[in-house]
């Protein structure tokens, strides 16, 4: 964790499966108490940490595939999600709402898993296949300040967008969905997505070492980046965050550092 000058605050985490360990992490999330939630990709878990970083609980489950690796195949279709719910395969991005509830993007099962922030599995929504509010490799998620659930659902090219639905879940049926030029399907760079509390929206594209800023309808605003190590490029950016100031963060993988 750092401050927002770079400055680091704490360390957490080694290579393992036991509490506090993790292995090839990815999506992190902080909710309005501090808590903050990892998603310990080949773990096939959660892991829930105090804002000190001290391992408070886990969930989610998965059998060993070799490697080091753990996961739960479900087959991405309605009925294996249905008997798994929190059988995770590979989850990449996750995301907190102003209520506490946590979503999961199940990349390899093709799904949006939501549970309390305890890890109560709520209810899931999608499935592998590429028609409205179907999935392929879906990595990052992000909600805005009115509950819209947004999707980077990459291998598709497109992001989908969710709202709210009844009884106070989201609709498994997108509100709408928007081409991203550069999402390729087959490529592992792991794109994702973040919402501003002013509704700006911002993916990375690291296929061409881009970020990419529009509206929450998908029109194109800005595009900034291209493959170098200055401070006007980026070489593979994936993770990606607004600051409450607007300020956008990302992960400039490809140059081994965070750019603010």
């Amino acid at each position: 964790a750092f401050d927002a000058q770079g400055k680091l605050k704490f360390a957490v985490g080694s290579q393992g499966n036991g509490p506090g360990q993790f292995n090839e992490p990815h999506g992190v999330a902080v909710d309005a108490q501090g808590n903050i939630y990892v998603a310990d990709t080949w773990n096939a878990r959660v892991v829930k940490l105090d804002s000190t970083g001290k391992f408070v609980k886990s969930w989610g489950t998965g059998n060993d595939i070799g490697n080091g690796r753990s996961a739960m195949m479900t087959d991405g279709t309605e009925a294996g999600n249905n008997a798994a719910p929190l059988g995770f395969y590979g989850p990449r991005g996750i995301a907190i709402d102003s209520a506490g509830r946590v979503y999961v993007a199940d990349t390899g099962n093709k799904r949006i898993v939501v549970t309390d922030s305890d890890g109560k599995f709520l209810y899931q929504w999608g499935h592998g296949g590429n028609e409205p509010g179907a999935f392929n490799e879906p990595i990052g998620v992000a909600v805005d300040t009115q509950g819209d659930v947004y999707v980077a659902d990459t291998w598709n090219g497109r992001v989908q967008v969710f709202g709210r639905g009844e009884s106070d879940t989201v609709s498994a049926t997108p509100k709408t969905s928007w081409r991203v030029p550069g999402w390729q399907p087959s490529t592992y760079d792991d794109p994702f997505i973040a919402v501003s509390a002013e509704g700006q929206v911002f993916v990375s594209v690291p296929g061409r070492n881009q970020l990419l800023y529009t509206t929450t309808t998908g029109e194109a605003l800005l595009r900034w980046g291209g493959k170098g190590n200055d401070f006007a490029s980026l070489t593979l950016p994936s993770g990606v965050a607004v600051a409450p100031d607007g300020t956008v963060v990302t992960v400039d993988r490809g140059n081994n550092r965070i750019m603010r």
